[in-house]
């Protein structure tokens, strides 16, 4: 509504939205939570010690981390300030690449002999 409000009143968008427009000024005015300055201060911690690691930790790993440094908090949670703030682990590739082998086609290492005359499949279907 806030940012509407140059738009259209605030008494119409009250309405539409079956709000007071008592109820909104006093959301206006009122202050933050305690769980979300709480909340706003995990997120700078998690954000320090996603930076630190080099985006490699993900929430249990940066969860046990603040665990050791004396923050109280479940790993969902982290896991969910992690996702606002589009904070992912990077994740090892867990394959490696295959060489190229120079030369067309794959080596016959077992030196098998795939190629066969006409002849000798011609005995074998006569």
């Amino acid at each position: 509504m806030k940012t509407h409000s140059n738009q259209f009143s605030i008494k119409k968008m009250a309405d539409m939205m079956n709000v007071s427009r008592s109820g909104y000024y006093s959301y206006l005015k009122r202050s933050l939570s305690k769980r979300e300055v709480e909340n706003l201060q995990l997120e700078k911690e998690i954000e320090s010690i996603y930076k630190e690691h080099r985006g490699l930790y993900g929430s249990p790993r940066i969860h046990a981390v603040l665990k050791h440094n004396g923050y109280f908090c479940s790993r969902k949670r982290v896991a969910k300030l992690m996702r606002k703030n589009c904070l992912r682990a990077k994740m090892n590739k867990s394959f490696q690449k295959r060489k190229k082998i120079e030369g067309k086609g794959r080596l016959n290492l077992l030196q098998r002999n795939f190629k066969t005359d006409i002849e000798q499949f011609a005995k074998l279907i006569f």
